[in-house]
């Protein structure tokens, strides 16, 4: 990839925050990854424009994915927000997100997915 993207990672797990952290970093992005809605919109607030996208789960603790969405929209407009869920494909949710969201994986994904994702994010 020619370029980076500065990516806040929004994922309530440790381990996979973790993992995430690690695997943004080593295709060339810069992260920072958070365990909650809440502290996506404290960072977004400290640095304002700071970020080229949004990764976030749909289960997260006190607000999930579909309004944290809505939040981040009624702020940024422009700014693209991505899911990464087990749920993203599931029957119930799948119109929503693709409604909703500028991109979306379901866990488990390939690396090769996420990497494709993020360059259709970077060309846009």
């Amino acid at each position: 990839m020619d370029q980076s993207l500065n990516i806040l990672a929004v994922e309530s797990e440790p381990l996979l925050r973790s993992y995430y952290d690690n695997l943004f970093q080593d295709l060339g992005h810069r992260v920072t990854a958070v365990g909650s809605a809440e502290a996506a919109i404290r960072s977004m607030e400290k640095a304002p424009d700071q970020y080229d996208v949004i990764i976030t789960d749909l289960a997260l603790p006190g607000m999930d994915g579909f309004v944290f969405r809505d939040v981040l929209k009624a702020r940024e407009p422009d700014l693209p927000v991505v899911i990464i869920s087990a749920r993203a494909n599931q029957p119930e949710y799948r119109k929503k997100v693709l409604d909703s969201f500028e991109g979306s994986l379901s866990k488990p994904f390939q690396i090769e997915e996420l990497q494709a994702l993020l360059e259709k994010l970077m060309n846009q």
